[in-house]
């Protein structure tokens, strides 16, 4: 009993040694590469999209293998341009893209993440001058659609390699005072490091591509990952090499434990290096409850070995059980996920494996107890060496497997701040200023006491805004300056008082890494409500049979213009000029040519094109919070200004309303990498399109 009791002890300051060396190593895990927001927006419809699809990811991904395409009424929508990175934002890509017409777009993606090398793909929809479908996000994210099955196989060698090496290093010892062959000990210590050698080798083997050098260097070395790859490789490589010194072995599994539980994911949380730590401590708890029973499979005295090992199977089965519902409420927000997603019902046959493990033990306990023959002993624990493995198949599937908590930031919300713009009682403007478009909301919208958003868009983590001072002004001099405080990403908030009805011009100070950003805009304090203006104006658009459309586009305010001149006659006929093509839609029919002097092609869009509606009633009529913030003279015309947001894009338009027969003169509108104007004219005097010869 004494020397059971220094076994015991020994194995004890193993096991703590281990975890305060995790403890102290762990760092937190990435998660999947998950979308977070999309421009064009998912579902919605725009006059014009703008120069490129951009897409914003949860993590930095992996550009090389990451990629953007986009279709629609005609094929393919993207220029010649490949998927690019975004500068400055190693968690975003775009994809440039052409003069869209009319129509329902669909953008398909993939990412792979830098951080674990996994990969995601799906879809959704939007719509450029018309009513779109429903929006669509099909995703497939799991081990196979990331790794293939030989990568899968790989990774299964890895994970239970590593868990079987960790509880080595605890039971070794133990194992071979307890009556195992030395030599099949000494065996088992060495195959546990080699298993994690073939696993990372055959990984590595799996993400060639033949036909790609780029590709294959990027999928194997690259991001996070990579490196974390190559770690394990090294460290399992020593331990072989070096498995007869303990503390070289120790050391090495150490590392392997802590890159594995690095190449995973471990879900956004308030506390990500407990996470960490906690999937450490459950796999290598696995490894000691593993380890427990091959070793007392190897032993001719399985009765006896299996009696100095069950008090550390036991307690390891514990710590498996207690790390693993603590892990899996980091990844499951509600019990409803375990049986609604794929995740879930992964996770639930884990823990029937378990479960399976715990009935196998109690058994092979229940035999020992009555003294059977060791036969019934040896079935019962044989049964319980395979649940394990199925456990830890399973725990490769979960790694390689986005959890529900990300698929539902898949869905598309609107932003934080899109509660405060539907709200009537609220004037809001937007004005842009070299990457950013800056959108400043007043509650209430007349002098008093107001409380102040700023929403800015278009930064990046390499121009991040660090401060925001809003000051305002009147012609006479009356002002104020307030600091804002951050209440969101990207969203600043405060407070102030306006002294007087006046226009005021109010003015954004943003301080960011590299520079100060200056936006400013005017607001008439009260502003009236624009409600009745924007629908007479709706009316108006609605009832023209022609009309000509300047429009110039630009993603940011140094960019290039893309400018074109559009040409609309009602009920389903438009044609568009730009410098370097022309192009006139009937119906589903279009007619393209790319130069002045040649020869027009005739296509079939696929889509049955309308204006002036629902045109019209699509793109204004989704508007809230309008407000009249001025006037002014277009071409010899009166009108007023009328302001208005659609959180939907999120997106701020401005109109100018003639004062006497409500259709618009000039429009305008501002949202992320999207500045564009219109310049409406000759209103029921465009010649009829007919089809070019």
């Amino acid at each position: 009993m004494k020397s059971g009791g220094r076994h015991l002890r020994a194995g004890a300051a193993r096991v703590a040694i281990v975890f305060a060396v995790v403890v102290t190593t762990a760092g937190p895990a990435g998660a999947h590469a998950n979308l977070a927001s999309v421009q064009p927006p998912a579902g919605v419809s725009v006059p014009q999209a703008p120069g490129a699809a951009v897409l914003r990811f949860s993590e930095p991904l992996n550009h090389a293998l990451s990629t953007i395409e986009v279709s629609g009424p005609s094929g393919n929508a993207t220029t010649t341009g490949p998927t690019e990175a975004v500068s400055g934002d190693p968690a975003a890509m775009r994809r440039p893209l052409g003069l869209l017409r009319p129509g329902t777009y669909t953008v398909r993606w993939i990412s792979v993440s830098s951080d674990d090398g996994h990969r995601e793909e799906g879809s959704y929809t939007f719509a450029v001058a018309t009513g779109t479908a429903a929006m669509t996000r099909l995703t497939s994210a799991g081990p196979l659609s990331t790794d293939g099955p030989v990568g899968t196989f790989a990774s299964f060698l890895v994970l239970f390699g590593v868990a079987l090496w960790a509880g080595l290093v605890v039971l070794r010892e133990t194992a071979r005072r307890g009556g195992a062959p030395e030599r099949r000990v000494a065996r088992l210590v060495r195959l546990a490091p080699a298993l994690v050698v073939t696993g990372s080798l055959l990984a590595v083997v799996s993400l060639i591509d033949p036909s790609s050098l780029s590709r294959s260097v990027a999928a194997v070395a690259g991001g996070r990952v990579g490196v974390v790859r190559f770690v394990v490789l090294g460290a399992a490589a020593g331990a072989v090499v070096a498995h007869a010194r303990l503390l070289v072995y120790t050391a090495s599994a150490v590392v392997a434990l802590v890159a594995q539980v690095a190449s995973g994911h471990v879900t956004a949380t308030a506390s990500p290096l407990v996470a960490s730590v906690v999937l450490m401590v459950h796999l290598a708890a696995a490894g000691v409850w593993v380890a427990a029973i091959v070793l007392a499979l190897l032993s001719a005295r399985l009765v006896a070995t299996l009696r100095v090992l069950s008090p550390y199977a036991v307690a390891a089965a514990a710590a498996v059980v207690a790390t693993g519902i603590v892990s899996a409420a980091f990844e499951v927000a509600s019990p409803v996920e375990l049986v609604r997603s794929g995740y879930g019902i992964v996770l639930l046959a884990k823990l029937t494996a378990v479960i399976l493990i715990g009935a196998f033990g109690a058994w092979h306990w229940l035999a020992r107890r009555t003294r059977r023959p060791s036969r019934p002993v040896r079935l019962a624990l044989r049964l319980e060496a395979v649940a394990p493995g199925i456990a830890l198949l399973l725990g490769t599937v979960l790694v390689g497997s986005a959890p529900p908590a990300s698929a539902a930031s898949r869905r598309v919300a609107l932003p934080a701040s899109a509660a405060a713009l539907v709200e009537r009682n609220i004037v809001s403007v937007a004005g842009a200023s070299g990457p950013f478009v800056v959108a400043f909301t007043i509650t209430p919208p007349r002098p008093g006491p107001i409380r102040v958003q700023l929403q800015v868009l278009g930064s990046t983590t390499s121009e991040r805004v660090r401060s925001v001072v809003l000051d305002g002004s009147a012609r006479d001099g009356t002002g104020f300056e307030v600091p804002l405080r951050p209440a969101h990403p990207d969203l600043y908030v405060g407070s102030a008082r306006i002294d007087r009805a006046a226009t005021w011009t109010l003015r954004a100070s943003l301080d960011t890494d590299h520079s100060t950003i200056r936006v400013s805009v005017a607001v008439p304090l009260p502003a009236p409500s624009g409600i009745a203006e924007l629908d007479r104006a709706i009316e108006a658009q609605q009832r023209l049979v022609s009309a000509r459309v300047h429009e110039t586009l630009q993603s940011t305010e140094r960019s290039p213009l893309l400018v074109t001149d559009y040409r609309f006659h009602a009920p389903d006929t438009f044609g568009f000029s730009t410098p370097s093509s022309d192009e006139v839609d009937i119906g589903a029919r279009s007619y393209r040519r790319d130069a002045a002097a040649s020869r027009w092609r005739a296509g079939d869009t696929g889509f049955p094109f309308r204006w002036p509606t629902p045109y019209f009633r699509q793109l204004w009529g989704r508007g809230v919070a309008a407000r009249v913030i001025g006037s002014d003279v277009v071409d010899g015309v009166p009108t007023h200004v009328v302001a208005f947001s659609r959180p939907d894009l999120p997106a701020w338009f401005e109109l100018w309303v003639g004062d006497r027969d409500g259709l618009v003169r000039r429009e305008q509108m501002l949202a992320e990498a999207h500045l564009m104007e219109h310049t409406y004219s000759d209103f029921d005097r465009v010649p009829s399109l007919a089809p070019p010869r």
